[in-house]
């Protein structure tokens, strides 16, 4: 019993001329390899087609962005409106596609689609790199990929999808770069990851990351200033670059330095009043492991066979290799192993951790469920089921789930939430058994170093590399949600999840059952996630699209834009100042101009003048002059309806 990662045995025949067969039996292998890639290129191929990336407007928030690429295609100056993001190297990217194609909001949605596809290649990538089989690597790949929020973002030119897909890359150069000693791939990780820190600079906390990774090989004698150069300061100083960039050059930084400031009081707050700050941070870390749950259900039932006990003691489907032989044909003796730990520890370690797991949850729960009165999705700002996508238009696009639906959801999403916690926390305590266990080994073994001691390192080095990225991950979403809680950001939780639920994955084993759970069980699960979700963004982009084409022929009527609601994205992209009407507060913030009562409480978005309103449901006080029909994968066929004020109500509001 050791606590070390077991890779997985090598075939002793390697060496061996191979046979007729085996030399035929090269082409279908070299096919196969590329039989995940297309599997991947085909799915996303497959919700192109049935989503359709046509419709040039922008979606969400996108349209800050898509105005900062026509902005430096005109001038050749990089400039923001206004967000929290660096978006340099997005901005770059976006310019460099619209000037082969030509700009237009359909070309920025396909470079979303790309980084969609580039990220789930680089996650199958990755958990090959952690002796994956090819059907579970898939399974892992896909389960993020077929997300619906994953879908929603990759319709969009949000930073959201670019900024998972270069974590993804970089993770991929390390861990690869661990593995095999190669600096070439430490460089392209680097490089991926100042890419990713130009996009969002709060990925340059990775350099954090980085220095734990580098004491790990220097622990191996791998002194190299040029890798603490590349992993570490180059990225905290792109990250210290993009923070004076977003002053020098948004044309509204209040926003940024408002969200910079809750950042700092809240680290004070944990820093200086650590009891003030667990609860709502218990809280949280149980909405996460809620919503992480449900988006890893494909990948957590593969588990239902196995006990986390198992996870310490490796016992879980063990591997018999056989004893290497020396020349003379005799056994060699094993290789030094560091002491199990007692079975009486490993199971009260593993208790330990479900009943951390359950009362994390249970609060959670009570929190939401029972105090608040609100059952799952929590945050409905981007999955807010059935519809998935941000609520920027006036009207009810679908009613809510049932609350019998919600409540199911609410309570499969909390036993997955508990299983997770279960899992990570017990993976997270064999990683720092694992670290100090080497560390203890590298002592004794000083001068004596075997070639399978430096392979137990790099081992070590990524188990501690991935878990300590999770760690940052969700530390930092779960600060972040603590004053501003916004359901994409909790991909970046999931991604780190699957990166650990993959080592687990290794060390437990799973035997056939498990293949037979991911056939019949996994793969029908992920098929639901995938159709709905792209049913969900169908749905999304054909209303935007009736809406645009109202608000279109509303403009060729003579219509100025400053008289129309045509929700949020309309408003602010057709009048960028209206973005500045916002009031900060200390704990939050909020738009102001949002309209007459009562429909200033309908809409958080700003308004000019709302003489003419473009909606999915009729407005007191407003005539239906138009209508425009569209068919959603949701509900089938639907309309948008264009609205102008009565004369008699305009009387009486202007007095």
């Amino acid at each position: 019993m050791t606590s070390t990662i077991t890779t997985p045995h090598r075939n002793t025949n390697q060496g061996t001329q191979s046979s007729p067969s085996n030399q035929n039996s090269k082409i279908p292998a070299a096919a196969n390899k590329w039989l995940a890639p297309s599997a991947i290129l085909l799915f996303w191929l497959a919700n192109a087609v049935f989503v359709s990336v046509s419709g040039d407007f922008p979606l969400n928030d996108d349209w800050i962005y898509a105005e900062g690429v026509k902005h430096f295609l005109q001038t050749g100056e990089l400039r923001l409106l206004a967000c929290a993001p660096a978006c340099i190297f997005h901005l770059l990217f976006g310019a460099a596609a619209c000037k082969v194609f030509g700009f237009s909001h359909v070309v920025l949605r396909c470079t979303g689609v790309f980084w969609a596809f580039a990220g789930t290649v680089g996650l199958y990538g990755c958990m090959r790199e952690l002796r994956l089989n090819k059907l579970t690597a898939l399974l892992f790949a896909l389960t993020f990929a077929a997300n619906p929020i994953t879908v929603n973002l990759a319709f969009s030119f949000m930073t959201d999808t670019p900024a998972f897909s270069l974590l993804i890359i970089y993770t991929f150069f390390a861990i690869r770069g661990m593995r095999r000693r190669n600096e070439g791939d430490f460089a392209l990780a680097t490089l991926a990851l100042i890419a990713g820190s130009l996009v969002r600079q709060n990925l340059a906390m990775m350099a954090a990351v980085n220095g734990l990774l580098l004491l790990t090989l220097w622990l191996c004698r791998r002194h190299s200033w040029t890798l603490l150069v590349g992993l570490v300061v180059l990225p905290l100083v792109t990250g210290v670059f993009a923070d004076k960039w977003m002053l020098a050059t948004s044309d509204f930084s209040a926003l940024y330095i408002w969200y910079k400031g809750m950042v700092a009081s809240t680290v004070r707050d944990i820093l200086h009043a650590p009891s003030k700050m667990f609860l709502p941070l218990t809280q949280i870390a149980g909405q996460l492991l809620c919503y992480t749950g449900l988006f890893c259900a494909p990948i957590l039932l593969c588990f239902h066979r196995e006990l986390l006990p198992m996870l310490f003691s490796g016992a879980s489907r063990p591997t018999k290799h056989a004893p290497a032989l020396t020349a003379q044909g005799q056994a060699k003796a094993p290789a030094p192993s560091t002491p199990p730990l007692p079975a009486a520890g490993v199971q009260q370690v593993a208790t330990s951790w479900y009943c951390i797991s359950a009362a994390i949850m249970t609060y959670s729960l009570t929190q939401y469920v029972i105090v608040a009165k609100k059952l799952m999705p929590f945050n409905q700002n981007l999955l807010r089921m059935p519809a998935v996508g941000a609520h920027t238009l006036l009207g009810i696009n679908h009613a809510n789930l049932p609350n019998r639906v919600r409540s199911f959801l609410t309570g499969a999403s909390g036993i997955l939430g508990f299983v997770l916690g279960a899992l990570l926390g017990a993976g997270l305590h064999r990683s720092l058994s694992l670290f100090i266990r080497t560390a203890l080994a590298w002592k004794t073994q000083r001068r004596s170093r075997s070639e399978h001691f430096e392979r137990r390192m790099r081992r070590t080095a990524v188990v501690l590399f991935l878990f300590a990225l999770c760690a940052s991950q969700w530390l930092f979403v779960m600060l972040q949600s603590s004053f501003s809680d916004i359901d994409r950001y909790y991909l970046f939780p999931f991604l780190s999840t699957t990166f650990c639920l993959g080592l687990i994955w290794r060390w437990l084993r799973p035997g056939q059952g498990a293949r037979r759970t991911i056939l019949f069980v996994s793969v029908p699960l992920l098929a639901m996630y995938a159709i709905y979700s792209a049913a969900a963004c169908q749905d999304l982009l054909s209303w935007n699209r009736a809406r645009w084409d109202a608000l279109v022929t509303l403009e060729q009527h003579g219509v100025a834009p400053g008289e129309i609601d045509g929700g949020a994205e309309y408003n602010y992209y057709s009048n960028p100042p209206l973005f500045k009407n916002l009031k900060l507060w200390s704990t939050w913030y909020e738009f102001t101009h949002r309209g007459e009562a009562p429909r200033d409480q309908w809409r958080w978005w700003s308004v000019d003048r709302e003489n003419y309103i473009v909606s999915f449901s009729p407005v007191p006080n407003y005539e239906i002059i138009d209508r425009r029909k569209y068919w959603s994968a949701l509900s089938g066929s639907r309309e948008i309806l264009v609205l102008k004020r009565e004369l008699s109500a305009t009387k009486t509001e202007s007095k």
